[in-house]
């Protein structure tokens, strides 16, 4: 059995393996292409190491020292396999604070850079968020706050050789696609941002097999590409949709985005949205099992689940209610740690007057208001216009939080947890 079907010899092997090895090693693998069945065999070895915190246990622990209030045992992440090398702010990372101040229990897992260029855990530093405390603050953080932020405790440990490598050659890897599953905590819904297209099958099968674990309950995967966008424009010319006219339509950059992909969802790209739950209804005693009727929906009764898919163009006319911009793929990208944290600041301050800042301000409503819908039955937006309708309310209200200064105040409440305690 090879090492890439074998974790357990894969991390024997890394403790003498020497730079060119492992570097040759993790190439090879991701040249030829990481399975969902290796992937998971890695997954399931970094669990037993180090198996995630379960909230629901802590409500009922009276020996924890951890007051988890009832209504807060649930969380919910953000996350991004990064790779898709275009340099964007940290968009997940915001789009946690904004989930979190809008009332969903948000813990969300992240580190430094690897393949991306500023990580996470590097602008939350920058933003006054020290994650040097001690775990059970950042639960304090959780129940008084609903928001924390955690980084893997696997990855640090059994994985750094690996992630300094794609650190110092800004390379993906197979860490790309494990990472989003390697929350120390135990989530009950996630939405995760796929950079490539050859990584969407494998992330999914991956969601599933979660889903028929236990492990999660619901996943929304999002993946913007430029194939999405020249479907669209054929569509535009053959009279079966309309893009909205804009300085900065998508079809004015048709040029600059040669092969664009994006992790997140955006107003530069279309994305391929693709929602998966357990089915609460599932009966195995019948086949007969109740869907909505639509093509969209698809229930495997193996691993009873929904499943739907959809793809996205916020420049369509479809998108008008909610007046986004159409966005270039320069005007998501950020900088360096600071100047990331600098966009994020002002943001929630309210201060996003600047064409350029507004277009990130609407991307993190975007994603936001996406996000929000991990709460809800997934078996509700059967089509595209139960999808919108949602999606619409939720951006309408969110757009009304980034008008005040609010969400700055929320950060500031934040960081009296995440603070060194005094000796």
């Amino acid at each position: 059995m090879s090492l890439t079907n074998n974790p357990k010899e894969f991390f024997r092997w890394l403790e003498t393996a020497t730079e060119g090895t492992l570097f040759t090693f993790i190439s090879e693998w991701h040249t030829k292409g990481e399975s969902s069945e290796e992937l998971i065999k890695f997954i399931e070895f970094l669990r037993e190491k180090a198996p995630p915190l379960s909230l629901r246990d802590l409500v009922y622990d009276e020996n924890a020292g951890i007051g988890v209030s009832l209504h807060a045992h649930l969380a919910y992440d953000c996350a991004g396999t990064g790779g898709d090398k275009s340099h964007s702010f940290n968009i997940s990372t915001g789009t946690a604070f904004l989930a979190a101040y809008a009332g969903l229990p948000v813990i969300k897992n992240g580190g430094r850079s690897a393949s991306s260029k500023v990580g996470s855990v590097d602008v939350l530093y920058e933003l006054g968020l020290d994650l040097d405390i001690s775990e059970e603050r950042k639960l304090e953080a959780f129940r008084k706050v609903g928001l924390s932020f955690f980084s893997s405790k696997v990855s640090s440990e059994y994985l750094l050789p690996v992630k300094n490598l794609a650190r110092k050659y800004k390379e993906s890897c197979f860490i790309n696609l494990i990472a989003p599953f390697l929350s120390p905590i135990e989530l009950q819904g996630q939405i995760i941002g796929i950079a490539q297209a050859r990584w969407v099958p494998v992330i999914k099968e991956i969601a599933q097999y979660f889903i028929k674990q236990g492990y999660r309950q619901k996943f929304i995967l999002v993946h913007s590409n430029q194939e999405f966008l020249e479907n669209s424009l054929k569509e535009l010319s053959e009279g079966n949709t309309e893009i909205r006219d804009s300085e900065q339509s998508p079809n004015s950059t048709k040029a600059e985005l040669i092969s664009s992909i994006l992790d997140e969802f955006n107003t530069a790209l279309p994305s391929k949205i693709i929602f998966i739950s357990y089915n609460p209804h599932f009966d195995l005693s019948t086949e007969n099992v109740p869907v909505n009727n639509s093509p969209t929906v698809n229930l495997n009764a193996q691993q009873a689940y929904y499943e739907q898919e959809f793809i996205l163009n916020p420049a369509s006319k479809s998108f008008s209610e909610l007046a986004l911009t159409a966005a270039k793929l320069k005007d998501l990208e950020g900088g360096n740690t600071k100047e990331n944290a600098q966009i994020l600041l002002k943001i929630f301050k309210g201060e996003a007057q600047d064409p350029r800042l507004r277009i990130k301000a609407e991307t993190l409503a975007l994603n936001t208001a996406l996000m929000l819908m991990l709460k809800e039955d997934f078996s509700l937006f059967y089509d595209e216009r139960s999808l919108l309708k949602e999606l619409t309310e939720n951006y309408i209200k969110l757009k009304k939080f980034l008008k005040t200064q609010n969400l700055y105040e929320f950060l500031e409440e934040l960081r009296k947890y995440f603070t060194k305690e005094k000796l």
